[in-house]
């Protein structure tokens, strides 16, 4: 199994994995680490940039740029090739106003930043200068946007003298995560999570987190007063005043021992902004929630108590506050308020953050599984999709005009995610079925056994020719679940034209402009019905050439209001449809589209039937195709090995027939033998 440095790694392609693709997903590393290590000092940086694996080597490119790169590796153009490794969304740099000494160097020396962080009305996305670039948006609800800084959304007040008292005196709260190996199904693949070594949380250095990283809760510890004093924690998303996680009489300067109010969950992005969380002791852990691409900041924080807080009386203030604040509240959830929480336990626990830490985290697969499975707020993964460096390329490639990026600076702090599409409103499902199949090429004898394929642009692994010879299954979901116009309703009305192009020519000589294979194209879909669709062009199957270098199968999902008439096809493809080459820009002029609505590839690799369809449809002749591969010879040597694709195989069908026979016969009857 390969393993790199990185924010991603990936174990070698299991040909026998055809209903369900695995993806190694590390949680943190990669970049951040590479830019903590190789960058000189600065006062001020900027700039994100994409990391990305090409043969043996990371690279890192810029997505956009305002100063300088932060990420001193080599820079290479984007291509979607198999050793491309996919690292999900970032290697993000930090854009700060200042220098600040990172808590974890020196405590001391970074208090006084980190108070003047709390307090800072500019820094995160609901800032006074932030907060407007978010135009209204259903996922930028800010239901007290006039509360700009961390501690004023915690005490709801804007009074500068209270806030800078209620800082004064707050210390720095170690919080440490550890992530576990796991895995789960999102986006349409199976990822794996290794175990990871513990990341440990400093509030001026702050490392972006992925959601499945605080799936477990933390290791949170303090310095207690004395040994009999007890105290509150408390996990809180300040920008969409939720309550996460409540602890309290804890004793000992940690969270073992804790009574807890309220479990911990987990947690579950809401928007893709940077949402700032704090972390305080009064709640069980139950994670964060952030729900579109803007980073979330949440804070950890711990109040001192004056005495034992009775559970009972804990658990009715926690339903009381969140009562109350459901009332006149624009968030489906309404709003916590803490200032009101630690009112109500005012006989218990001084009101005053004794210990506090700020974490920012972004949203990832986990993140959109969670919203979409349990909430059903928002399918994020189209939108990760257009992240991806390879996307970006495709996109300035076929010189689509005016696509609809997200601002560089939008809803992002001191750190920040790549740009995605705005215009992106439908998750574009594609489906493989593969019956069994067998095919014998170059002396040499190929099978396939019958499974499904489900293609993710987060998956980068290719997939054999033989896999893709049918058409696929589209299903087409709403991105947006939940809010106004949301659900099936919401692009119920709209038009859609479905074209999937080889992006390979373009993406090998890095040229605009290039003439690109139509492999299927269906035009005036209407709303997710993909069935009402017209097919101007039938699906061909892509057929790799070159051993080296799968194809690029792109679906690109086109919106426009008014039909297409079908006799445009004509204009750019006079010749027969199946062999229909065009510029995709031209497509999209012609034929009256928009927006890119939607996105998702497929990377196709040579196999027995690419390799056979060559020298019997293509025009090549068998010795051109074959020779010099291994085993070829004419005539055909009596038996050669064989390729087995799919779920099981040995190469001969008969052999496997046998040896699965002797199998089950051992399995089932072995015990009575």
């Amino acid at each position: 199994m390969r393993r790199y440095n990185g924010k991603f790694s990936e174990s070698k392609r299991d040909e026998s994995d055809l209903t369900r693709k695995s993806t190694q997903l590390s949680a943190s590393g990669g970049c951040d680490r590479a830019i903590r290590k190789s960058s000189p000092p600065v006062k001020t940086w900027a700039n994100v940039t994409i990391l990305y694996y090409l043969t043996g080597y990371w690279h890192c490119t810029v997505v956009w740029e305002y100063v300088a790169p932060l990420c001193f590796l080599t820079l290479d153009r984007i291509t979607m090739k198999y050793d491309i490794v996919l690292t999900l969304l970032l290697c993000a740099s930090q854009v700060t106003a200042q220098a600040a000494t990172p808590c974890l160097d020196d405590v001391d020396a970074c208090l006084a930043d980190f108070r003047n962080r709390l307090i800072d009305n500019n820094y995160f996305w609901y800032g006074k200068s932030r907060y407007p670039e978010c135009g209204g948006s259903f996922f930028c609800i800010n239901d007290r946007s006039d509360l700009t800084s961390v501690m004023a959304r915690v005490l709801v007040t804007n009074d500068s003298s209270s806030l800078q008292a209620a800082v004064s005196n707050i210390q720095v709260l170690n919080v440490t995560f550890l992530q576990r190996a796991t895995k789960y199904f999102a986006c349409d693949m199976t990822i794996q999570v290794p175990a990871e070594t513990p990341t440990t949380i400093d509030p001026l250095q702050p490392t972006l987190l992925p959601q499945i990283l605080i799936q477990h809760q933390p290791q949170v510890t303090w310095t207690p007063r004395t040994s009999q004093t007890l105290y509150t924690f408390i996990f809180y998303d300040t920008s969409y005043f939720f309550l996460h996680s409540f602890f309290v009489n804890c004793n000992g300067g940690s969270l073992d021992g804790c009574e807890v109010v309220r479990p911990w969950l987990g947690t579950s992005p809401v928007f893709l902004i940077n949402s700032p969380y704090i972390f305080m002791v009064v709640r069980p852990w139950l994670g964060t929630s952030p729900v579109f691409l803007i980073n979330s900041p949440y804070i950890f924080m711990v109040f001192e108590q004056k005495s034992r807080v009775p559970i009972a009386i804990a658990q009715q203030a926690t339903q009381e506050t969140a009562a109350e604040g459901l009332i006149g509240s624009t968030s489906p959830s309404g709003v916590f308020y803490i200032s009101v929480l630690t009112e109500k336990l005012n006989a218990y626990l001084n009101t005053n953050v004794q210990f506090a830490n700020i974490m920012e985290m972004y949203s990832d697969p986990y993140g959109s599984f969670r919203l979409t499975n349990f909430f059903n707020t928002v399918d994020q993964c189209p939108l990760f999709y257009s992240q991806l460096p390879a996307f970006h390329s495709a996109v300035r490639l076929m010189q689509v005009q005016n696509p609809k990026w997200s601002s560089p600076a939008f809803g992002f702090s001191q750190l920040a995610v790549a740009p995605f599409l705005t215009s992106i409103t439908v998750n574009v499902h594609v489906t493989y079925d593969t019956e069994d199949f067998s095919e014998e090429a170059c002396c040499k004898q190929f099978q396939l056994t019958r499974g499904t394929h489900m293609v993710s642009a987060l998956d980068t692994r290719p997939v054999w020719a033989a896999v893709t010879r049918h058409a696929p299954r589209v299903f087409l979901s709403p991105v947006q679940l939940m809010g106004p116009g949301a659900g099936r309703n919401g692009i119920a009305a709209l038009l859609y034209t479905l074209v999937a192009v080889d992006l390979t020519p373009a993406l090998t000589s890095n040229t605009t402009g290039t003439n690109l294979t139509v492999h299927w194209l269906v035009v005036n879909i209407f709303g997710s019905d993909f069935a009402t669709g017209l097919e101007l062009v039938p699906y061909s199957a892509p057929t790799p050439t070159n051993a080296n270098e799968p194809i690029s199968l792109m679906f690109l999902l086109l919106a426009h209001s008014t039909p297409v008439d079908p006799r445009t096809l004509k204009l750019l493809c006079p010749e027969e449809p199946m062999m229909c080459q065009l510029r995709v820009s031209d497509l999209i002029s012609v034929m009256g589209l928009e927006d890119i609505a939607g996105v998702n590839w497929v990377q196709v690799e040579e196999d027995g039937y690419s390799i056979k369809r060559q020298y019997t449809e293509m025009g090549k002749s068998e010795q051109e195709v074959c020779k010099g591969r291994d085993g070829y010879a004419q005539p055909c040597p009596a038996q050669q090995p064989g390729s087995a694709i799919g779920q099981f195989g040995l190469g001969y069908p008969y052999l496997t027939a046998q040896c699965t026979a002797v199998v089950l016969a051992l399995y089932y009857f072995g015990a009575e033998l």
